[in-house]
Order: structure tokens, then C-alpha cells, then sequence
């Protein structure tokens, strides 16, 4: 009995750690963030597909689709049109069927990341090399110490020069930039997540709640607790 409630417990747990990977996706995805995309994907194709079915391939095939289900049904959600997306859908779904290894899954899943990161995201061509440093270094850790002066160091740059250039080129301070990209982190999190508030702060680098729900509530006029129950993320069913 014992080594039963053993294994549903690292069931439990596996299932988690995959679900939360598969959250950080959407999230890459949503910013266009490739590289964190692609991160993520490797963590869940390095960790396997554990589910409850004995064929690897079709465990694949299922995930793959729904993955897609949200990408699309995310996009068309935030006012892309349906007609492009319907095509993209369908074009998926015929490499989905087709494919006869978990090898050419993978290469799917890949292909499916890449593909939405290029449509989701932004032109930052227009800034300079040290100011896509930074945004890069945001969108891949909120939970680093994301300060002028830590910055200054890693880039070994004059700080001064750092936030003027920054200021300039985006017309924010890197704190503001930062703490926007924080609360909006926090409240896709808060939309599609049950987890505690401190649970939430902490995945965006915020280790005081209080801290956390007056920077939120600044920016959303409304505490956590009152967002996530008026603007809760209504998904497809699996």
C-alpha cells in the first residue's frame, strides 16, 4: 500500500512539474519569446511523456493537439483573425496524424513553437544592442534581481549612461519596464492558475505579498484576489 501512494504521489507531482511547463510555453508565447519557448519544450521532451496511456506517440499526439487548441483558441481571444489560424490549425493537424515516432513529434512540437513565437513577436530592431539585452534578460527570468545596477554589471556598463539609454530608446525607466513585465506575468497567472497569491508573487521575483498587491493593484486597479475572481480565463475543456 505503502509504494502505491508512493508512485500516485510522484504521479501527482510529475503531472504538476508538466503542467507548469506547459504554462511557461503558453506565456513564451504569448510575448513572442522564443528562446524561452524553446527552453520549456526541451525540459518536457528531456522529462517524457508520462500519461496514461502505454503508446509514447499517441500520449504526443493528444498533448500536441491540445497545445494547439490553446494556441489558437489564445490568439483569436486576443482579436487575430480565426480564418488565418483555422489554417495554420489544419495544416498541424495533418503532421500530427502522420506522425509514426515520438522523434517526429518532437520536431512538431518544435515546429509548432517556432512558428507562433514569429507571429506573436515584437519588432525590438528598432532598439539598440544593450537595450534588447535587457529585454531579453527579462523575458527570460522575472525571478532574477532585475536592477539598474544589476544590469549595469552584467552588460559592464556606466549606469547612468545604462538608464538614460533605456529611458531614451523606450521612454521608461528599466524599473517600470520591469515591473510592468512582472505584473502582467502575475496576471496571466492569476487568470489561469489556482495557485496562492504568494505562490504568484514569488514566480515574478516579488518575495513580499504586500509589496506584490500594491504594485498589482496600482497597475490593475484592483488587488489579485478581486482580479482573479472578475477575470478569470475561460479555456477550452480537454
Amino acid at each position: 500500500m505503502t509504494g502505491e501512494i508512493s508512485r500516485d504521489e510522484g504521479r501527482t507531482e510529475e503531472a504538476a512539474a508538466w503542467k507548469n511547463l506547459s504554462d511557461k510555453i503558453l506565456w513564451a508565447i504569448s510575448e513572442g519569446n522564443e528562446l524561452q519557448a524553446k527552453a520549456a519544450a526541451e525540459e518536457q521532451i528531456r522529462v517524457g511523456m508520462r500519461g496514461i496511456l502505454d503508446n509514447e506517440v499517441t500520449e504526443w499526439k493528444y498533448y500536441l493537439i491540445r497545445m494547439m487548441t490553446l494556441l489558437v483558441y489564445r490568439a483569436c481571444e486576443n482579436g487575430s483573425m480565426y480564418e488565418y489560424f483555422e489554417g495554420f490549425a489544419v495544416a498541424f493537424l495533418r503532421r500530427i496524424d502522420s506522425a509514426g515516432t515520438v522523434e517526429e513529434c518532437h520536431r512538431i512540437f518544435k515546429d509548432l513553437l517556432k512558428q507562433r513565437c514569429s507571429a506573436e513577436s515584437r519588432n525590438t530592431r528598432a532598439y539598440s544592442s544593450l537595450v534588447q539585452r535587457i529585454m531579453a534578460a527579462v523575458d527570460m527570468d522575472l525571478t532574477a534581481p532585475l536592477t539598474l545596477q544589476y544590469f549595469a554589471s552584467k552588460l559592464n556598463v556606466n549606469s547612468s549612461y545604462l538608464s538614460n539609454l533605456f529611458r531614451k530608446e523606450t521612454g521608461m525607466t528599466i524599473t517600470e519596464y520591469v515591473t510592468g513585465k512582472r505584473m502582467k506575468h502575475a496576471a496571466y497567472l492569476l487568470r489561469s492558475t489556482q495557485e496562492p497569491i504568494k505562490f504568484v508573487a514569488k514566480q515574478v521575483g516579488i518575495t513580499d505579498v504586500q509589496y506584490f498587491s500594491r504594485l498589482f493593484k496600482k497597475k490593475m486597479d484592483m488587488t489579485p484576489t478581486q482580479y482573479r475572481s472578475e477575470k478569470r480565463m475561460t479555456e477550452p475543456k480537454e
